[in-house]
């Protein structure tokens, strides 16, 4: 089963522009794998500096839509009371102060 599917990404066809169709196979060259020691082996402080700041920036994008979420939970849940007649804005805002300060 693996073995059809490598023949299949190891052999393409194209059809020319006269029609004709064209079969080239490719070459089965395989990439080494590289440890992350060896593919950092070149790096200069600047490029550790860097690599550190988007790591923060991308567990704080990800630490952003849970956020997000509880938030709009609380929204929905206090708007839903309104439906029943019950709506209350004050209700409304203490949910996203409280949220919004548990944050920070």
């Amino acid at each position: 089963n693996s073995e059809e599917d490598a023949t299949a990404r190891d052999v393409s066809e194209r059809t020319s522009s006269d029609g004709t169709k064209e079969t080239t196979k490719r070459s089965k060259s395989r990439v080494p794998k590289v440890k992350l020691r060896e593919l950092l082996r070149f790096a200069k402080p600047l490029d550790y500096l860097l690599l550190s700041i988007a790591l923060v920036s991308a567990l704080g994008c990800g630490a952003c839509l849970p956020a997000v979420l509880v938030v709009f939970a609380d929204s929905i849940q206090a708007a839903g009371q309104a439906t029943a007649g019950a709506f209350d804005q004050s209700l409304l805002n203490k949910c996203a102060n409280s949220t919004a300060m548990s944050e920070q």
